[in-house]
């Protein structure tokens, strides 16, 4: 052997240099140091260290089987896998790897029995789902509270793959909305300001219904006038919330109802209607004419005829205008339609007598609606129940509606009330009765008034001797000793 050549140095085990390799990490000194004081080759080490030799651990001797129970959850101790075997019941096997090998596999196969099952209800719940069609489903709370507490913990992606009832985000959603009722103290509130009586909210509302150019300040003024001790603000609440804009808006556009109101002393309206009746010679057409009073209600038959022309109108608008009993001697305005029988002679004798005509445009009934609903009545209440026989029938069957509509029916327009009220109509007490006209169509019930008991011949003269002073015994009766003694 040369003198210059180091001797061969033993081969060494894997066990030796995991040995030699934990010793230079945990010595801290460089790879060459470590060799050099361990008579090592620099080359070897590192080869050794780039292999990442790992030591053969000479096998334990395999301790008994071993089966832990915990009851109150996994306890802390070494490091093994626990499995659930009940609600509050782990199981534990130490140092049992065919036992550990047969329990991960009869796991592994309960799982894939829980995938299979959670298959099939999703099918279920699609087949399900086709056949309630595009019906939505109303769910209570109850429902919608499990539907959250269970997608939650789910999470959104795999909610998007099963759910089909409603979509991931609605279920998501519900669960923040439970979350903040959880945390929703509403409840725990105090009842806060009370609200403004209905009285005094009616009253505002009334105020500025009849009076438009009336603004907060006049209304809040007026209330307290009336003992209302109301803010300027909670007038203005009251009509914001009632859908009324503020006083210049407001007082700048005026409702039909109340130019109508403010005009109807002055105003009238008429309207033609045709009725078949049996004649001897088959159905004949009757045309009727009528007048209505807007303010009062009051209906004036003008005219029933065969064949209608010029000169009938003519006459009729001259009847309407007569200085003694005409029906439009009070009126300034009189609205009509487009009907060629409003002729310009008629409008002529009109203008002649101080009214003023007016055409209704073409198609438009809702702006005659008070003669409208005149006509519909009678056809509804009268003519449509009975057979006109002849112009004379006709002509009575009108004129006992039109006494019925003025004296026994109510009307809405005028707060339920009559036109013209008959006296047996104010009496309180006394016995029902009912008038009957056109033959029972039309009804009428009335309490019949008291009448007043009947004297004797002897007794009506002693009560109609005078009594009063200053007149002699014997002489005649003047009106008024007569007024003083029924007065007495």
């Amino acid at each position: 052997m040369p003198r210059n050549r180091k001797p061969r140095q033993a081969r060494r085990s894997r066990d030796e240099w995991a040995r030699l390799i934990s010793e230079q990490a945990e010595s801290g000194l460089s790879q060459r140091a470590f060799c050099h004081s361990r008579d090592l080759s620099v080359s070897t080490f590192c080869n050794a260290k780039r292999r990442r030799s790992v030591p053969i651990l000479r096998p334990r001797k395999a301790e008994p089987f071993q089966l832990v129970v915990a009851t109150d959850g996994p306890p802390d101790g070494p490091a093994g896998p626990w499995f659930r075997y009940g609600p509050h019941v782990y199981i534990r096997v130490v140092h049992a790897p065919a036992l550990e090998f047969l329990v991960l596999t009869v796991a592994g196969w309960l799982g894939r029995r829980q995938v299979a099952m959670v298959e099939y209800l999703v099918a279920e719940n699609r087949v399900l789902r086709e056949q309630l069609g595009d019906r939505r489903l109303r769910l209570t709370d109850a429902q919608r509270r499990r539907l959250a507490v269970r997608g939650k913990a789910i999470g959104r992606k795999a909610l998007g793959e099963i759910a089909s009832i409603v979509t991931p985000d609605t279920i998501l959603r519900w669960h923040r909305e439970l979350v903040a009722r959880k945390y929703d103290g509403s409840r725990r509130r105090g009842p806060g300001r009370l609200r403004t009586k209905e009285a005094i909210v009616e009253l505002v509302l009334r105020m500025a219904a009849e009076n438009p150019r009336w603004g907060y300040t006049r209304i809040h003024c007026s209330l307290s006038n009336l003992g209302h001790d109301i803010g300027r603000t909670t007038v203005k609440r009251i009509l914001v919330e009632n859908g009324i804009d503020p006083a210049p808006e407001r007082g700048e556009r005026r409702s039909w109802s109340t130019f109508l109101k403010a005009h109807w002393g002055a105003i009238a309206a008429m309207d033609f209607f045709t009725v078949e009746a049996v004649t001897f010679t088959g159905l004949m057409r009757y045309v009727v004419l009528i007048v209505i009073d807007l303010e009062t209600r009051r209906v004036e038959v003008a005219g029933v005829v065969h064949q209608p022309d010029g000169r009938w109108m003519a006459q009729i608008a001259r009847n309407l205008t007569d200085v003694a009993s005409g029906f439009l001697c009070d009126e300034r305005y009189v609205i009509h339609d487009r009907d060629p029988l409003f002729t310009a002679e008629l409008r002529t004798i009109l203008e002649s007598a101080g009214l003023t005509p007016i055409r209704l445009p073409a198609k438009s009934p809702n702006l005659n609606a008070y003669a409208e609903r005149f006509v519909r009545s009678i056809k509804e209440e009268a003519l449509s129940r009975i057979i006109p026989l002849g112009e004379g029938h006709l002509r009575t069957v009108v004129r006992e509606y039109v006494m019925h509509y003025h004296e026994e029916r109510n009307h809405q327009g005028l707060d339920n009330q009559l036109i013209a009220p008959r006296l047996e109509s104010q009496a309180r007490a006394g016995p029902v009765h009912r008038h009957e006209r056109v033959g029972g169509v039309l009804n009428y019930y009335y309490r019949q008034a008291a009448q007043p008991r009947r004297l004797s011949t002897g007794t009506q003269r002693r009560r109609l001797r005078p009594r009063a002073a200053g007149l002699r015994c014997g002489a005649p009766p003047t009106g008024k000793a007569s007024a003083i003694r029924f007065a007495a």
